[in-house]
């Protein structure tokens, strides 16, 4: 995520949380959905204008290659141990608002 936003790994936080189970059909087995969310913290004079930009470039990306990202990372995170498999079906930018300013003492 980090590499298709062009920020430092330390910028981005991923939040994994397990989705409903269904079954997909009575002869396969029964698969999990997960909802991945990530933030993306930016830094600099602008932070605002950064993040829509940046907002509006996550909206166009490419949902197989964010899927390939997201295999790789779990292939290389679970050493090699068993595959599963990544579709990503929505993906929405929602920028935050900038932090509010420290009222003055």
């Amino acid at each position: 995520i980090a590499k298709m936003a062009s920020v430092e790994v330390t910028q981005v936080n991923v939040t994994l949380s397990l989705g409903s189970t269904r079954r997909l059909d009575a002869r396969k087995l029964q698969g999990s959905s997960v909802l991945i969310e990530f933030e993306i913290t930016l830094y600099g004079e602008n932070p605002t204008s950064a993040g829509a930009a940046l907002a509006e470039s996550v909206e166009a990306w490419d949902t197989s290659e964010l899927a390939e990202a997201i295999t790789l990372f779990i292939v290389i995170s679970n050493k090699g141990g068993q595959m599963h498999t990544v579709e990503v079906e929505s993906l929405v930018a929602a920028p935050s608002p900038p932090p509010s300013p420290a009222p003055a003492s």
